[in-house]
C-alpha cells in the first residue's frame, strides 16, 4: 500500500548499516584462511556473497519504502541484467546445470556469484548517491589496493627469506607465486590485473584532491603501482598498462593547455616507446637478462612455450564454440568444449597442465560458455559504458581527465582479459567502475527522476526477506564454507600421517552434498594413493587401506554420475581402478570408461597410457601395445609417452621396441633420471628378466649413488642372479649409507648364503 514516508533516509541506522556492509565488501580482497580448501579464493568469495546477500535484505527493505535508491534505468544496467539473464539460459540450455550455476571451489565463481557481483553493482549505483560519498568509497578502494600493492612489495623484498633463519617480518607474509608477487591475491598475473585498477582510480581521484598533500600522494601511489604491475612480470598486464599510458598521454596531448603536462605526456610517451625499440632490438643482452620483467617481454614470440599453449588452447576453443555457437556451454562449461578438442601438444612432461576451465583469453571465455549472444551482450557492456564516458568526455562542465580515465582503465582491464580471466577481486572493481559509470550517468545525462510511490513494509516483509536472507546464506555459503572445512581438516590429517582420520573427515564433507563434492573427491584420490602407498602397517593395516581405497573408488562413481560429461572424472576413476591387483571386473570397467571417454576427449595421451594399462592386467598385451602407440602418436616429441611405451614393451617381451624407443628417446635429446632407471628395472622384474633387473639398478645407483634404498634394492637384484659378492659389498654399502638397514642386512646375507651357497 503506498503512502507517504517523510522520515530522512540518511538518519536510518539501516541506511548506515547497508553502507557499512558496501564498504566492508571492499575488503574481500585481502582476506586469505589457509583453514579453506583453495583459501586464495574460497576465504574471499564465502565472505563477498554473504555481505551480499545482507546487503540486498537491508536494501530491498528501504528500497520500498525510498524511491529516491531504487534503480533508474540506463543501458549500462539494462545490459548488465541482460547478460546475467543470458548466461543464465545459456546454463540451462548447457551441458551441465548444476555445474554452471554453483561453479568450481577452485574459481568460487558460476552464476550464482555472477549473480552477487550484479546485485553488488546495482546496490552500489543507486546507495551512493553524490560525489562527495563516492569520492570516500572510491577513495577506501583505491588505499586498500595500494596495501595490497605495499604486501606485494614486501613479498619481493623478502623473496628467498628462510622462515626457518629467524624472526622475521618476511615470516609474517603469505608466500608469493614462486618468484611473482602476488600479495593477498594468490596468483600474480590476478594480482597485476587488480593493481591496474588500484592505478587508475588513484589517478582518477587526483582531479578531486581536496589538498595539495593529498594530490601528490595519490600520484605517488600511481607511480608505486605501476612499478608493481612491472614487478608481477605478467607481460598481458604490463604491456596493457602501457597502451594505457599512452593512449592518456595522446589524449591529454590535444585536451590540455598547459605546456608542463604536454611536456610531460610527450615525454612519458617517448619513454615508452624508446624502452619498448630497446627491449625488442635488445633481447639477448646482459641487462634484459637481469630483469625477470624485461626477459619475459623479450621472450615473447610464436616459439615461445607459453605462447604455444596460448595459441593451441585458443584453437581448442574456436572448434568447441563451433560445436554450439549460439549460446555455447553454459557457464564453467568451457572446460567440456576444451577437452573435446584437446590440443595433444600442450602435454610436454607430466608436470603439464593438462586441465584446462579457462580459455586465458575473455572474448573466448564468454564465447564458450555463453555463444556468440552472450559474447555479444558481454561486449555490450564495455560498447554502453564507453558510450557514456564519450558523452561525458564531449561536456565542457565536466573535467576531460576524470572519463578519460575510466575509458581507459576499462580498455586496459579488457587488453588484459584477453591473456588471462577474472577473479573475486578484479569483479569486484569492474562491477565497482561499472557502478560508478552509472552515478556518472545520473548526474550529467540523466533526466531527472519521477518521483515513485513510497511503500509501507510493515513487519511481515522484512520477515519474509530475513528468511530468505538466511536461508541463502546457509545454503549458498555456509554449508558449503563447514564441508570445506572438515575437507582441510583430512588433508592435514593425511599430512600429520594420521591416516585414520583422513576417510571420516572426508565422510563428514561429503555428507553435506555441496558443489563442491565433485573437487573434494579428486583431494581424497590423492589422500589414498598417499596412504595406500606410504602407510606403515601398524599405522593403517592392508584391511583399512582397502576400505579407503574402495570408498574412493565408490565416491568417484558418484562424481561421473553426477557429471558424466567431464573427462577428468573418467580418468581419474580410470587411474584408480588400474591400481587394484588381480580384479577382473576392475579392469573391464576401465575399458568401458574409455570408451566413453574417446567421445569426450579423443586427443588426450593420459586416456590411452590408462588403457593400456588396462589391457595388460587382463594380460592381452597386443592390445595394450596398441594403446600407447596412439599415446605415442599423439604426443610424438613427449618423454612420457615413449618411455610409457618402452615400459610396455619391457613387459610384453618386446626387446625390439624396446631398443627402438630407446633410440628416440636419446635422440629427442632425454636423459633418464634415477627414477625411470628404477621403473624399468621393475619392469624386467615383471617380465622374469633378473639379468635386465640387476643391470637397471646399477645405473638406478649410479645416478644417486647416496641412495641406500636403491643400495639395497640392488643388493636383492645380486641376489636374484647369484653375484654374491656384489650383493654383500652393495647391502654392506646401504649399512653404511644408513644404519638401520642392519637388522635386515644380517637376514638378507643368511638368506644369500642359502639361496645361492657361498
Amino acid at each position: 500500500m503506498a503512502r507517504s514516508y517523510s522520515t530522512d533516509l540518511d538518519s536510518l541506522f539501516s541506511f548506515w548499516g547497508l553502507k557499512g556492509v558496501l564498504y566492508a565488501a571492499l575488503a574481500m580482497p585481502l582476506l586469505v584462511w589457509s583453514g579453506f580448501l583453495f583459501p586464495f579464493i574460497t576465504t574471499k568469495i564465502i565472505y563477498f556473497r554473504l555481505l551480499v546477500e545482507i546487503a540486498f535484505g537491508i536494501y530491498l527493505i528501504l528500497a520500498l519504502q525510498y524511491p529516491e535508491i531504487r534503480p533508474r534505468w540506463n543501458w549500462l544496467t539494462r545490459t548488465v541484467l541482460v547478460y546475467l539473464g543470458v548466461i543464465f539460459v545459456a546454463s540451462i540450455f548447457g551441458v551441465d546445470f548444476s555445474h554452471s550455476f554453483w561453479g568450481t571451489v577452485e574459481r568460487g565463481e558460476g552464476v550464482v556469484t555472477i549473480l552477487h557481483f550484479v546485485l553488488y553493482f546495482m546496490i552500489l549505483s543507486n546507495v551512493l548517491r553524490t560525489d562527495k560519498e563516492w569520492y570516500r568509497y572510491l577513495f577506501t578502494a583505491a588505499m586498500m589496493i595500494a596495501f595490497t600493492a605495499l604486501y606485494g612489495f614486501a613479498q619481493l623484498q623478502c623473496y628467498g627469506f628462510n622462515p626457518l633463519a629467524g624472526d622475521s617480518i618476511c615470516s609474517l607474509l603469505l608466500p608469493s607465486q614462486g618468484t611473482r608477487i602476488s600479495a593477498t591475491i594468490g596468483n600474480a598475473a590476478f594480482f597485476a590485473a587488480f593493481v591496474l585498477f588500484g592505478a587508475f582510480l588513484s589517478l582518477y581521484l587526483t582531479r578531486g584532491a581536496s589538498n595539495r598533500f593529498l594530490k601528490v600522494f595519490l600520484w605517488v601511489v600511481v607511480v608505486f603501482e605501476f612499478y608493481i604491475v612491472f614487478e608481477t612480470r605478467t607481460r598481458g598486464a604490463v604491456l596493457a598498462a602501457a597502451a594505457g599510458l599512452v593512449i592518456f598521454c595522446l589524449i591529454a596531448l590535444f585536451k590540455t593547455k598547459k605546456f608542463k603536462i604536454k611536456a610531460l605526456s610527450f615525454g612519458l610517451m617517448g619513454l615508452l616507446l624508446a624502452v619498448g625499440l630497446a627491449i625488442y632490438f635488445n633481447r639477448d643482452a646482459g641487462w634484459i637478462k637481469k630483469s625477470n620483467t624485461l626477459e619475459r617481454l623479450a621472450s615473447i614470440s610464436p616459439s615461445d612455450v607459453t605462447t604455444q599453449s596460448r595459441f593451441d588452447t585458443w584453437g581448442a576453443s574456436w572448434r568447441a564454440l563451433q560445436d554450439r555457437p549460439i549460446l555455447g556451454y553454459g557457464y564453467e562449461n568451457y572446460n567440456v568444449g576444451f577437452n573435446k578438442y584437446f590440443p595433444a601438444r600442450i602435454f610436454k612432461d607430466q608436470g603439464s597442465q593438462i586441465w584446462f576451465d579457462r580459455a586465458h583469453n575473455i572474448v573466448l571465455d564468454v564465447a564458450v560458455a555463453s555463444g556468440f549472444i552472450g559474447l555479444a551482450v558481454y561486449l555490450g557492456i564495455f560498447v554502453a559504458g564507453l558510450w557514456v564516458l564519450v558523452r561525458l568526455f564531449r561536456r565542457s562542465d565536466v573535467d576531460w581527465m576524470e572519463p578519460t580515465t575510466l575509458a581507459i582503465l576499462l580498455m586496459v582491464y579488457f587488453f588484459q582479459n584477453l591473456f588471462v580471466f577474472d577473479t573475486q577481486a578484479t569483479y569486484l572493481m569492474f562491477f565497482l567502475v561499472l557502478a560508478l559509470v552509472v552515478h556518472l550517468h545520473k548526474k550529467y545525462l540523466a533526466g531527472a527522476a519521477t518521483p515513485g510511490a513510497s511503500y509501507y513494509p510493515g513487519y511481515i516483509a522484512p520477515a519474509i526477506v530475513a528468511t530468505l536472507v538466511f536461508a541463502a546464506a546457509y545454503f549458498v555459503n555456509i554449508e558449503p564454507a563447514v564441508a570445506n572445512r572438515a575437507v582441510t581438516s583430512g588433508i592435514l590429517a593425511s599430512k600429520l600421517r594420521d591416516y585414520r582420520a583422513i576417510e571420516p573427515a572426508f565422510k563428514r564433507a561429503l555428507s553435506y552434498g555441496t558443489y563442491m563434492d565433485a573437487e573434494f573427491r579428486q583431494r581424497l584420490v590423492d589422500m589414498t594413493l598417499d596412504a595406500v602407498s606410504s602407510a606403515p602397517p601398524d599405522k593403517f593395516s592392508d584391511e583399512e587401506k582397502n576400505e579407503m581405497f574402495q570408498f574412493t573408488v565408490a565416491e568417484l562413481e558418484k562424481t561421473l554420475k553426477e557429471t558424466p560429461s567431464d573427462a577428468k572424472h573418467h580418468l581419474y576413476l580410470m587411474s584408480m581402478l588400474n591400481r587394484l591387483p588381480n580384479n577382473p571386473e576392475a579392469v573391464d570397467r576401465v575399458i568401458s570408461l574409455g570408451q566413453e571417454m574417446i567421445p569426450l576427449s579423443a586427443t588426450r595421451p593420459q586416456l590411452y597410457f590408462e588403457l593400456g594399462q588396462a589391457h595388460f592386467n587382463k594380460g592381452e598385451y597386443d592390445l595394450g601395445l596398441e594403446q600407447f602407440v596412439e599415446a605415442v602418436e599423439l604426443s610424438p616429441t613427449t618423454k612420457e609417452s615413449h618411455f610409457n611405451y618402452l615400459l610396455a614393451a619391457i613387459i610384453a617381451g618386446r626387446e625390439n621396441i624396446v631398443v627402438e624407443q630407446q633410440k628416440i628417446l636419446e635422440e629427442l635429446g632425454y636423459e633418464l633420471r634415477e627414477s625411470e632407471y628404477e621403473s624399468i628395472a621393475r619392469a624386467y622384474f615383471q617380465a622374469g628378466n633378473k639379468q635386465k633387473v640387476a643391470e637397471y639398478y646399477e645405473l638406478t645407483v649410479a645416478a644417486d649413488p647416496g641412495n641406500a634404498g636403491y643400495r639395497a634394492k640392488l643388493a636383492v637384484a645380486y641376489k636374484d642372479i647369484c653375484q654374491v659378492e656384489k650383493a654383500r659389498l652393495s647391502v654392506d654399502e646401504a649399512v653404511r649409507l644408513d644404519s638401520s638397514f642392519v637388522v635386515e642386512a644380517q637376514e638378507f646375507l643368511r638368506q644369500l648364503e642359502e639361496a645361492c651357497g657361498k
